[in-house]
């Protein structure tokens, strides 16, 4: 096992969990200690040696984290000047405007000195992995080179060290029941946010990550979706957003960029959705979901951003602990590099836009900026939302049946309950208990299936390619038994068409 022993010098820790909160973050996260870590790596001249310790230890499973009691100090608010702006000369700080600021708290209690350990420590990260004898030494020079965890104040001494087994602490202290932690590709993510800041980019700040560690716990019989819930979440930048109703034609063109800039040509199956012959793909493959603000007191619909959400089988194969596995997982996100390079190489473009925007071209309905939301802070982003165990579930995007029902009404109605059933079972779902249809959507905020009577063409949902004339309605569908989201139902589930938002359980 590895062990990270970390000693608070001072005896406090300054750390923040978030400028609106007054609490501090006690005991640091495994992101905050890595991040500390990465600016010992960026101080010691960006050693390749290093890098590759770093970029090893990103790809670890979250460590256990314990830490001793802590009692927290009162926060209060207090002004301070604000920073030199990159390249302009500032007057005197007395003479600057000032911000207000917080410095979350709190008093550490005495060092404990754990089995095995040389000395006191206020807490300990263990990953249960072992390092080769040149990765343990790089990330010992790191840890020796770390001055400090969270703000600069929290000065601190680390040690890393290897052990047979998870190393014994005494009462008093506690575990971290969930844990922010590195993913891979993090390293890079930190960097990239660096050379913005430095290069005069005041949004440039480095976000936390929100990849939790789950408590363990024994395998459920909970019955889940073909579609993973290990999202890539673009969200809006500025300007001009496109409207919902064109959620399939959005899907379209991102499929399509996406395609063009995949860095091993032809793109597989599951990102295409075609065979090599052209033929429709015969697995599940990448579904592109429009993310709208839906489902809450004041949603008024407007377009938030979209979700790349691949198949659970492709995303399972990535966690295999392999060198192939660890570069088909980058794929995407190269893909997604690639089209933010192309942006700024367009040279009609004369906007200063943040680095990393995509533009999507979307042909009549004009152009979209997106961005990777690495954090996801945005609730109405959040895969979690969508992804949640549950019983009952509302559209919040109308589904587009398989065929057009006919029949009168009651049989139209019936075919139409029976086809949405089909598409549930066809996602790897038990038949739902219940299926009600709707024209209007059950979620606030969210667009009706069919415009009122008399309203122009434009003011439907717009249906590229084969979708094109399908019967489109808004539905809740109940199971017996709590199923695991995302649920995209449909003919139109690729194209950002049938997805689903968890509800309670009361009808």
């Amino acid at each position: 096992m590895l062990v990270l022993e970390i000693e608070f010098l001072r005896g406090v820790a300054v750390l923040a969990r978030n400028p609106a909160s007054p609490a501090p973050d006690w005991p640091p996260h495994p992101d905050r200690i890595f991040s500390a870590l990465v600016a010992s790596w960026g101080a010691r001249g960006e050693r390749d040696d290093e890098r590759a310790a770093l970029e090893w230890l990103e790809r670890q499973p979250a460590p256990r984290v314990e830490a001793c009691g802590h009692e927290p100090r009162n926060t209060v608010t207090v002004f301070v000047p604000v920073n030199d702006k990159v390249g302009k000369i500032a007057p005197q700080p007395e003479a600057r405007p000032r911000q207000p600021r917080r410095f979350p708290t709190t008093r550490l209690n005495e060092a404990i000195k754990t089995e095995g350990a040389d000395a006191p420590r206020h807490l300990i990260a263990v990953w249960d992995a072992a390092p080769d004898e040149a990765t343990f030494s790089a990330l010992e020079r790191l840890a020796r080179d770390t001055s400090y965890i969270g703000h600069s104040s929290s000065l601190v001494r680390c040690r890393f060290r290897l052990s047979e087994a998870a190393p014994a602490v005494t009462e008093g202290w506690s575990e971290l029941a969930q844990a922010r932690a590195p993913y891979p590709g993090r390293l890079g993510e930190l960097k990239r946010i660096h050379e913005r800041h430095i290069a005069g980019d005041a949004r440039a700040r480095a976000k936390p990550s929100t990849l939790m560690r789950r408590a363990e716990a024994t395998p459920s019989s909970c019955p889940k979706s073909v579609f993973t819930t290990d999202w890539i979440v673009l969200s809006h930048v500025e300007g001009e957003r496109p409207d919902p109703l064109a959620s399939a034609v959005i899907a379209k063109a991102m499929r399509h960029a996406l395609m063009s800039a995949w860095p091993e040509q032809p793109p597989p199956s599951w990102v295409s959705g075609h065979e090599a012959d052209g033929s429709p793909a015969r697995d599940p493959h990448l579904a592109i979901l429009p993310l709208m603000d839906v489902g809450h007191a004041f949603a008024d619909g407007h377009l938030m951003g979209l979700a790349l959400v691949p198949p659970r089988a492709i995303a399972d194969t990535w966690k295999e602990d392999t060198p192939r596995a660890w570069e088909e997982k980058r794929l995407l996100p190269r893909a997604l590099a690639d089209l933010a390079a192309r942006r700024c190489e367009d040279k009609g473009d004369k906007e200063d836009k943040e680095d990393g925007t995509i533009r999507l071209r979307l042909g009549r309905a004009g152009t979209w900026d997106i961005a990777v939301d690495a954090a996801r802070v945005a609730r109405g982003l959040r895969p979690e939302r969508y992804c949640r165990r549950a019983r009952r579930f509302a559209t919040v995007t109308p589904i587009a049946l398989d065929r057009h029902p006919k029949g009168r009404h009651e049989e139209r109605s019936a075919e139409a309950k029976s086809l949405i059933a089909q598409s549930c079972t066809r996602i790897g779902l038990p038949e739902p208990q219940s299926v009600a249809l709707f024209k209007h959507a059950a979620p606030r905020g969210a667009p009706s299936a069919r415009p009122p009577g008399g309203a122009p063409a434009w003011a439907s949902w717009a249906r590229p390619g084969a979708l094109s004339g399908k019967v489109l309605v808004h539905a809740v569908i109940a199971f017996a038994e709590p199923i695991e989201g995302p649920v995209v139902l449909g003919t139109g589930r690729f194209h950002g068409l049938g997805l689903c938002l968890p509800l309670g359980d009361a009808p």
